[in-house]
């Protein structure tokens, strides 16, 4: 999936953030984007993954505006890591798996969707961690589980090939990417 962005500006009150970027980042291509601390980073990423619209601007996903298209549409295209998981109940691991199925299922997933999770942490070699509490996993550990595409490999499923989060060359996962064979990464990095 190619990731394009048409003069994206972002303010925050009357501090300019972002000003007037455009870009592409094609099919299969691995982005790193380097900031010290409060260079607009994560506000790039969020505006990427659709988490905050931007002032101004536009961003596609292939031929789909980001902001204009439905989440339930958009939790199958792109998935993202974030910087920080505030998980404030206590879900269990495959739980937390399961969050990756949410757009193919109406209220309750089926047995179908459990078996789904199942061979996604086996194929993750985390089914020792099935009902371990996701909160007392160490910060690393959940990271793990996340990164090693948890979410998303079930996620696929049926509906399309099991997508392991790709590295971004040697360094951390990425935090922004399209699933499939051949993903869109990007990453955004501390620079001294």
């Amino acid at each position: 999936m190619t990731i394009t962005a048409h003069h994206i500006s972002y303010w925050i009150g009357q501090q300019p953030i972002l000003h007037k970027l455009s870009f592409t980042i094609g099919r299969g291509e691995v982005t790193v984007v380097l900031g010290q601390n409060g260079a607009g980073k994560s506000s790039f990423l969020k505006i990427l993954s659709g988490e905050q619209k931007p002032t101004i601007g536009q961003v596609m996903l292939d031929n789909h505006d980001l902001h204009k298209t439905p989440l339930p549409q958009l939790a199958t295209m792109r998935a993202v890591l974030s910087q920080q998981d505030a998980m404030g109940l206590a879900f269990s691991c495959a739980e937390i798996v399961m969050m990756g199925r949410y757009p193919h299922y109406r209220s309750h997933p089926s047995a179908d969707d459990h078996r789904i999770v199942m061979e996604s942490m086996e194929e993750m070699q985390v089914q020792h961690l099935v009902q371990r509490p996701y909160q007392a996993l160490s910060g690393g550990g959940q990271r793990r589980l996340d990164a090693r595409g948890g979410r998303e490999r079930a996620r696929a499923g049926r509906e399309g090939p099991a997508t392991t989060q790709p590295q971004c060359g040697s360094g951390p996962p990425c935090r922004l990417w399209t699933p499939g064979p051949n993903p869109t990464c990007l990453q955004a990095q501390h620079s001294q």
